[in-house]
């Protein structure tokens, strides 16, 4: 079967709207392919013929898959945030169900890559940034997957990466920052060792979530971020492991600053009690602790000596404040 023809009928380019070039894929694709939906309310049922259809049918229609790419871009170029996550759904859908080989065909994974690229640091729609994030990983897990790894490097993956990292870093809105550290441990897991080149910038944007927070008269409304910081921070001591000794007197100095953050935030309180028995800023603290600790066990060029030593003499500063220093000995 020949690929199907997208902009040869009813003068395709020089419909009005996007519901109408849907519209238009839809009765041609239905014309030739000779399937039967019902014109009430088109667009849903071709949604839902969509939806349906798994591997190995899907892979095996190569006019759909040409229909659907165009589908959903027409979606995404929608002012309306559902409905350009309603074509994200749609071609995620449709990248689950046909094979890479079938992406690469006709520079169609290359398409949805351009697409995908200017939309993809669009921060007025927290729920579409994380949609779009998602959507791209898929799309790069299939364009540079981990078994070609030495052909290409993650070339495409490191682009957006640093993308996501520049945005990260300039956006002040707590929300879109958590969005990007979530979305941002999934990105270290499927690049492996190739996410070193990125440790610096992930470090920064990590450190920034407590240098740019007044967490000792607010740590209660900023653990969230502080915890994604956290789990990120985690994730790259885990895929980077080997490479953890040339960046563990920053984590660990990362480490303090919430120890003594969240001492103020004790000393003001001046409920101790209370606080730990709701248990989430505790949560955080599990997580400075594991994490100094794992640090602590790397001794590679001495660092762990050096950081038991600085500790120490932080710990004989009788200028600091009681909390501060039981955090401080529970990971001596």
């Amino acid at each position: 079967m020949q690929d199907f023809d997208l902009e040869s009928k009813n003068n395709f380019l020089n419909l009005n709207s996007n519901k109408e070039k849907r519209l238009n894929l839809i009765q041609n694709y239905l014309k030739k392919s000779q399937i039967h939906l019902e014109e009430n309310d088109l667009e849903l049922n071709f949604d839902t013929f969509i939806l349906d259809l798994k591997f190995p049918q899907f892979d095996e229609d190569s006019d759909l898959i040409e229909v659907t790419i165009r589908y959903s871009i027409f979606y995404l170029e929608e002012f309306d945030y559902e409905k350009k996550r309603h074509g994200l759904r749609v071609l995620n859908h449709m990248m689950d169900n046909i094979t890479p080989a079938k992406m690469s065909l006709n520079m169609r994974s290359e398409l949805i890559y351009d697409t995908f690229q200017k939309y993809i640091n669009d921060k007025d729609s927290v729920e579409f940034l994380g949609d779009i994030l998602e959507s791209m990983r898929k799309l790069l897990n299939i364009i540079e997957s981990k078994y070609t790894s030495q052909e290409h490097n993650y070339k495409k993956h490191s682009l957006v990466v640093d993308s996501m990292l520049s945005n990260c870093y300039m956006s002040s809105n707590v929300l879109v920052k958590s969005i990007y550290y979530n979305k941002f441990c999934l990105y270290v897991k499927q690049m492996g060792m190739y996410t070193i080149r990125h440790m610096e910038k992930y470090l920064t944007i990590c450190l920034d979530s407590i240098e740019s927070s007044k967490l000792g008269y607010d740590f209660e409304k900023q653990e969230d971020l502080i915890m994604n910081s956290l789990n990120l921070i985690e994730c790259l001591m885990q895929t980077c492991s080997l490479r953890l000794h040339t960046h563990s007197k920053r984590i660990m100095n990362y480490c303090i600053k919430i120890f003594y953050f969240y001492s103020l935030f004790l000393e003001k309180s001046n409920e101790y009690n209370n606080v730990n028995d709701e248990g989430a800023n505790d949560y955080v603290i599990d997580k400075v602790i594991q994490i100094s600790n794992c640090l602590l066990k790397i001794n590679k060029n001495g660092v762990a000596d050096s950081a038991r030593f600085d500790l120490n003499n932080l710990k004989a500063n009788t200028n600091l404040n009681a909390h501060f220093i039981t955090l401080i000995d529970k990971i001596i």
